[in-house]
Parts: C-alpha cells; sequence; structure tokens
C-alpha cells in the first residue's frame, strides 16, 4: 500500500484553510504580468528558457540582471 502524501492526509477543510494561506501569500509576494509575442519569439524565449533549466520567472529575473549590468557598464 502506498503512503499517503502529507497533503493527502489533510481533511477537506484542512486543503482549503491551506489554499488560502497559499494563495493570500501568492498575492503579497507575487505580480501576474500578461504578454503578448509573435510566435517566433515566443520559441526563440521557450528554448532559451529550456536550455538553461529555468522557469519564465526566472528568465525573466535574469534578462533584468543582465539588462541593468549592461546600463551599468554604458555609462
Amino acid at each position: 500500500m502506498a503512503r499517503k502524501t502529507a497533503y493527502e492526509r489533510y481533511t477537506e477543510e484542512g486543503k482549503k484553510k491551506l489554499g488560502k494561506r497559499a494563495n493570500a501569500y501568492q498575492k503579497e509576494n507575487y505580480k501576474k504580468i500578461t504578454i503578448i509575442l509573435k510566435p517566433e519569439i515566443f520559441d526563440e524565449f521557450e528554448a532559451l528558457r529550456e536550455e538553461e533549466g529555468l522557469t519564465r520567472s526566472k528568465l525573466i529575473e535574469k534578462f533584468l540582471e543582465n539588462y541593468k549590468k549592461e546600463l551599468a557598464l554604458s555609462d
């Protein structure tokens, strides 16, 4: 018999409370954006993301870090 995960051991009420706390944390600590890209740009982005082994958010963070470095070098 397979062991239950920690989440599976929660009651339905416990799962709802956990979900509410997770949603509150997400709303406080993250912002959602929607961008529209041409298919070829999206494909390039996804290929780079997979190559680097990053999430979309982490790849955007890397782009921002590199952009800031470029700005600092050009001053």
